[in-house]
């Protein structure tokens, strides 16, 4: 296989960069193993989305989806994570999604704060996480890399010199999380696989474990750099993922298609977190929602096309057949959505009913 832009790329950082290295597991949440442990023994649970919740609780702004709740309300952003873990998640990410430098100041003007947001992020999860759950950090697609329309995104060496700067932005938020003491990285919502590829090199410099998966809309049928879901996740893995999967942008129906592709491509652990909102031509709706630019989701019409906690039991059993070892969801997804997922999953929740 031809190398990769991020094999130079990661050769030329490891002796300047200075990310905080761990030299192995390291029983820092009770639990006994790491996450890669537990997913060899067992499907892991994570949590569901959080901007969409936050915003519906009026936590978040929805016309530019910067998570300011970890600064501003501390005390509702644990609040949700503890919902989720009542539900029955078994992992759970600090919100340091779009808590990039970059996407900070551009979308908020609070890029100087950058440092105290992800810092405060994991320090929020590990609250309420009580070493009960696994904690993860969370990278997501930069912003830096243009367009998401095939067309005019970046390629060639406009692409490759873009590339380090986006290995730069995701060191400084890998170094916070690792010293905050994370349990692994989840690099999620990665449209360009050539992007992927540079997150995991950056998190593979920590020693943590990291997940990795891709996203795209159906009607895209690959990624905005042109690479099919199989192919990204032979290069994810090539680059040192411990898992490789799919998130956000698909609903669990179709999003299984993808996992199928995915499982036909690479042997080893995957993982799954699908949007928690139905796609055109199931509801009968022309609209759209999206994360991905201002005013793209439209709170009213994502309430209407919201996925059943029914539906999330059924897409659990389907996860599993197809071995899938971390199931979680994503955008529009909350608490009882995981609820869903840990039923079809059969796994025990904090709250049960007794019918007489």
């Amino acid at each position: 296989m031809e190398r990769s832009f991020f094999y130079d790329y990661q050769l030329s950082r490891n002796k300047s960069i200075g990310i905080l290295s761990h030299s192995g597991p390291e029983k820092r949440n009770g639990l006994f193993t790491t996450i890669l442990e537990r997913m060899a023994d067992e499907v892991v649970l994570g949590d569901g989305g959080y901007l969409i919740e936050l915003e519906r609780r009026m936590y978040v702004c929805g016309d530019y989806w910067v998570p300011e709740v970890v600064l501003d309300h501390p005390e509702v952003m644990e609040g949700l994570h503890k919902e989720f873990i009542r539900a029955g998640s078994e992992a759970i990410q600090g919100l340091t999604f779009w808590t990039t430098r970059n996407f900070l100041d551009e979308q908020a003007g609070r890029g100087g704060e950058v440092e105290q947001i992800n810092r405060q992020a994991v320090r929020i999860a590990k609250s309420a996480a009580a070493d009960s759950v696994y904690v993860a950090g969370t990278l997501a697609a930069t912003t830096l890399m243009g367009s998401r329309d095939k067309a005019k995104a970046l390629s060639g060496m406009e692409a490759e010199h873009q590339l380090r700067h986006v290995g730069e932005v995701l060191a400084e938020q890998v170094q916070w999380l690792a010293e905050k003491g994370v349990d692994f990285i989840v690099a999620e919502t990665f449209d360009r696989i050539d992007e992927a590829e540079v997150a995991v090199a950056v998190v593979k410099e920590t020693r943590l474990p990291v997940i990795a998966t891709m996203s795209w809309r159906e009607i895209d049928v690959t990624s905005t750099d042109g690479v099919t879901a199989g192919e990204c996740a032979k290069r994810l893995k090539d680059a040192g993922a411990d898992v490789v999967g799919f998130n956000c942008r698909q609903e669990p129906d179709n999003i299984v298609n993808v996992l199928r592709e995915i499982r036909e491509s690479v042997e080893g652990p995957l993982a799954v977190q699908p949007w928690g909102l139905r796609s055109p031509g199931t509801t009968g709706t022309e609209f759209r929602p999206s994360l991905l630019g201002k005013n793209e989701v439209d709170p009213d019409i994502s309430e209407a096309i919201q996925i059943s906690r029914s539906a999330w039991r059924d897409f659990a059993s389907a996860a599993v057949d197809l071995e899938v070892s971390y199931i979680g969801a994503c955008c529009g997804a909350g608490p009882s959505a995981i609820r869903g997922l840990s039923d079809g999953m059969g796994k025990p929740t904090w709250v049960t009913y007794e019918h007489k």
